[in-house]
Order: structure tokens, then C-alpha cells, then sequence
């Protein structure tokens, strides 16, 4: 029956270094499966986001019990964000998101850190609400209008 191939269960434990969990599965009395790899996007870069315990999570088992399958990812309780903005938000109100509607990235964190060899801003307009404080050499070219 495919009611035993996908299954809805709730995040038991997390390997993160293995990227596996655990997972309880009410249909079956609370029964724990064994280690369940968890699937993540495929690309260049690698994801590392994990269900945490007690989050709903959508299993697909290989039609021999609970020993052999796979996460396929956490069911969230409530949506984040606002139609229209696609991105990562967190429940701490830190959101990075690009909104389809004025095409604009959108970074809002209690802190920001970048790192790199270069950064570089092209822009008509650099706008700085707040203050500024720079350490090292300061560079200008055409201050004064």
C-alpha cells in the first residue's frame, strides 16, 4: 500500500554530521525507524538545514518496514514570509528573501558579516542610514560634487 511507502512521522533525533534522523511514526505505536538519510537540493553549493526534534517530517520507505528509506524534508507548522517574497526566514525574524514584486534582495539580521578579498557595490546611489565606522584606509575619488 502506498500508506506504507510515504509517511508522515515526527523527528525523533538528528545526526547532523551524518545528516540523518530518527523518525516516530504514529500509525505504528511509537515505533523509532532506524537512521534515515535526509534528501537535500541538488547543485553546486550544499544545503544544511535539518528537521529538529518534534517537527513533522514526509518519509518515503522502500517497501520493506522502517529500515530502509529516506527524509524527504520537514512539513513546517506555519509558513513564513509574505506571498511574493521567495528566500530563507527564520523564527527569530532574520530573513534574506528577493521580492518578486520590486525585484529587490532583501538582508534583515541582528548582525551581518561578509567576508571576502574584494567587495564590490555598483550602484547609482549608496545610501547609509545610520552610522558609519571604518577601520584602514579610506580611498575617494570626486568628494565634494
Amino acid at each position: 500500500m502506498i500508506s506504507e511507502l510515504i509517511k508522515l512521522g515526527e523527528c525523533s533525533t538528528v545526526d547532523f554530521e551524518s545528516g540523518t534522523i530518527t523518525v516516530t511514526f504514529p500509525d505504528r505505536a511509537g515505533v523509532v525507524s532506524r537512521s534515515l538519510p535526509l534528501v537535500i537540493p541538488a547543485g553546486s553549493g550544499s544545503w544544511n538545514g535539518v528537521p529538529r526534534p518534534k517537527d513533522t517530517v514526509l518519509c518515503v520507505m522502500l517497501g520493506n518496514g522502517l529500515s530502509n528509506g529516506f527524509c524527504a524534508g520537514r512539513v513546517p507548522d506555519a509558513w513564513l514570509g509574505s506571498p511574493g517574497q521567495e528566500g530563507l526566514f527564520f523564527e527569530d525574524g532574520s530573513q534574506v528573501f528577493y521580492d518578486l514584486k520590486t525585484g529587490a534582495y532583501h538582508i534583515k539580521a541582528k548582525n551581518v558579516i561578509v567576508e571576502a578579498e574584494t567587495v564590490s557595490i555598483k550602484a547609482t546611489t549608496v545610501n547609509v542610514d545610520g552610522n558609519l565606522a571604518v577601520t584602514g584606509t579610506v580611498t575617494a575619488a570626486n568628494i565634494g560634487g
